[in-house]
């Protein structure tokens, strides 16, 4: 007998792609943790941070519907903070782990999504500049992405094997979505989306012996993750409530703009002029790649991202990454269906080469200073040189923030006994002499300050 293949040799078969994997996963806990506290916090850190020492504190989190999103970061926080301490590197932990994991997704599914488009996907999820940017930055973005990536990846694996078996982690994960960030529902109309195109494979998994037992699991996970979450582990019932409440005010600040208005193709002027490769890949994966349930299912999310949040008139730099990922896959699922194995192994070289550049540029070299699309209305670095000032005049330092504006110092100076007034009391407040330092704004006279006391000007954010 005589076994003849075209294919790699027995015992060759997954031995290079794992390799390739191996180093990609490698390459992102690098470019994700490392330097992770060197830029400022922005404001939201801050607040986020806030949010999370509340719950250190004492012990509780009370879901707010009209603002700060679900529980689940915060919860991943004061996990970070519990085990590693406070500090600025563990404020980012549990998104950069989430980054990581996001590059990790299309790895975990190769056998649905098939090694090539895995491994050029994750190649670029870990070059793309905005998601790695964001996976450096202590909001629920990087945390929602993932999570998005594994209910698409779970419904191409339910629909492509025709078995419901996938179903309880999907409503698990489901549940995980609408607790982290109100904007998940449209992960929700996608998962239904993907079943209604692939209807029939539906049907054939309905089907299959042991499916009814397997959607009252999912429905059951799915129930108590979402209960668990927010209603605080079941210290706080309402807030199971409040999350159906949440939705009214979310959807007219997106269409409102609430002072983040941009125009339509906002998402798409950005990913065109610092992450073109991936577009330029993109294009033939639209094109060319609808031939199976991985690859209907990626076109079918990024078509969803790029008309949802490019409709709503709100828009800033991290919800770019809701773009980002799934374009980022379906330049994967381009280059594979690319029959041009040279010219397409070019483009790559150039695209991978510049893609690396921009994120260092943008991630390392300059990661808040103006010109970084990324950077918005970010904490300008002498704040930390204001901090040393604090830190250098001792340990509980008594100190007056006099300022409408201030956040993230609360992060900063959460050492010391600092205590918070409004601008409009700055020019008649007359008893700074009570506090070892005292912080103004630009627009309080210095003359309210008093006589012999050194003055220092420094700049929070533009």
């Amino acid at each position: 007998l005589v076994y003849c293949t075209h294919g790699p040799q027995p015992g060759m078969t997954t031995r290079l792609p794992a390799l390739f994997a191996a180093a990609i996963i490698a390459a992102a806990l690098l470019s994700r943790l490392v330097f992770l506290e060197s830029r400022p916090l922005h404001h939201d850190e801050g607040v986020n941070w806030w949010f999370a020492s509340q719950l250190l504190e004492t012990g509780q989190f009370r879901y707010d519907p009209t603002n700060y999103h679900g529980p689940v970061f915060f919860f991943a926080l004061f996990g970070a903070f519990t085990l590693f301490g406070v500090s600025a590197f563990t404020l980012r932990l549990p998104a950069a782990m989430s980054g990581i994991g996001i590059v990790a997704v299309p790895l975990m599914f190769a056998g649905v999504a098939g090694w090539v488009p895995a491994l050029a996907g994750s190649m670029f999820l870990l070059l793309s500049p905005s998601v790695t940017y964001f996976s450096r930055y202590a909001i629920h973005e990087s945390t929602l992405l993932l999570a998005t990536a594994l209910a698409v990846a779970t419904t191409a694996l339910t629909l492509e094997r025709r078995t419901l078996a996938p179903l309880p982690l999907l409503g698990a994960v489901l549940a995980f979505i609408l607790a982290t960030k109100e904007t998940g529902a449209i992960v929700i109309v996608l998962v239904v989306a993907l079943a209604l195109v692939h209807w029939r494979r539906l049907v054939a998994a309905i089907r299959t012996s042991g499916s009814g037992e397997l959607v009252l699991l999912a429905f059951g996970l799915f129930t108590l993750v979402y209960v668990t979450l927010f209603s605080s582990f079941f210290t706080h019932p309402s807030g199971v409530v409040d999350s159906l409440r949440a939705y009214t005010p979310w959807v007219g600040r997106g269409f409102a703009g609430a002072g983040h208005s941009q125009p339509f193709p906002f998402y798409l002027q950005l990913l065109l002029r610092n992450e073109w490769p991936m577009l330029l890949f993109a294009l033939p994966g639209v094109l060319l790649g609808w031939r199976t349930v991985w690859e209907r299912s990626v076109i079918l999310w990024t078509a969803a991202a790029v008309f949802s949040y490019s409709a709503l008139d709100y828009k800033t730099p991290w919800l770019l990454v809701n773009l980002a990922v799934p374009v980022s896959l379906l330049a994967g699922i381009g280059y594979h269906r690319l029959p041009w194995v040279a010219l397409k192994r070019g483009a790559l070289l150039v695209g991978v080469l510049f893609l690396a550049a921009v994120t260092v540029q943008f991630n390392y070299l300059m990661p808040w200073q103006p010109g970084n699309p990324y950077a918005y209305v970010h904490t300008d670095a002498e704040t930390l040189r204001l901090v040393q000032q604090v830190e250098s005049g001792g340990n509980a330092m008594k100190v007056l923030v006099h300022a409408d504006e201030y956040w993230p110092l609360p992060f900063y100076l959460r050492a010391h006994r600092v205590e918070y007034l409004k601008t409009a009391d700055a020019a008649a407040f007359q008893n700074y002499g009570a506090y070892d330092a005292v912080i103004l704004p630009s627009t309080v006279p210095t003359s309210a300050v008093p006589s012999g006391w050194s003055i220092e000007r420094f700049h929070l954010r533009d």
